[in-house]
């Protein structure tokens, strides 16, 4: 038996504070994290599920010059719905339509995600990539982009769906239609 379990338990307390802190984005120094830090949260949220989850069920590898820049390099100020729809989208003009990296392509599908509890719907022309967007309702809309390239020459809306499936277990799926046009993608509650 401890002699001083209340010196114990408030040693503990404040373990799991600390912990608790770190976890959540702040760093030694700073009174509180960056107001992105949460926005750098979810994308890596995202992008590892796209990584661990999704490309190994779809058997596909990402396009080789639609990397994403190492988000350290951004400046935490410019992380907004703008960087990640710049960023993650690549230029879509001529000179990029001949470039002979199969991974772009002319005519971009369409996803509707009606909500969480109905079908995540996408269109039959998507054969080639599978576009995931987030969309946030509140003041701090933003758009995130991923292009994926498949080795499935025909890969069917049912394995599309299930992919769009492993997004609404966890949480990032949105009541939103989002449009994509060759030179940008929008969407309904993203501020144009």
């Amino acid at each position: 038996m401890l002699m001083y379990p209340e010196i114990t338990l408030l040693v503990l307390a404040c373990l799991g504070f600390r912990a608790f802190h770190v976890v959540n984005g702040h760093v030694e120094g700073e009174e509180h994290g960056s107001p992105n830090s949460a926005y750098i949260r979810k994308y890596n949220q995202m992008k590892d599920m796209v990584h661990n989850e999704i490309l190994p069920m779809l058997k596909v590898v990402e396009c080789p010059k639609l990397l994403r820049r190492d988000i350290a390099l951004i400046d935490s100020k410019k992380l907004n719905g703008n960087w990640f729809l710049t960023a993650l989208t690549p230029p879509l003009g001529q000179a990029r339509r001949e470039d002979r990296n199969k991974c772009i392509k002319a005519t971009l599908p369409r996803i509707v995600a009606r909500s969480a509890m109905e079908e995540h719907v996408i269109s039959t022309d998507n054969d080639k990539f599978l576009v995931i967007y987030r969309c946030e309702k509140d003041d701090d809309s933003f758009l995130m982009v991923f292009r994926i390239h498949t080795r499935n020459k025909k890969p069917t809306v049912v394995t599309f769906k299930r992919a769009l499936e492993i997004l609404r277990v966890n949480n990032i799926s949105e009541s939103v239609v989002v449009r994509v046009r060759e030179d940008r993608a929008t969407c309904t509650n993203f501020s144009e």
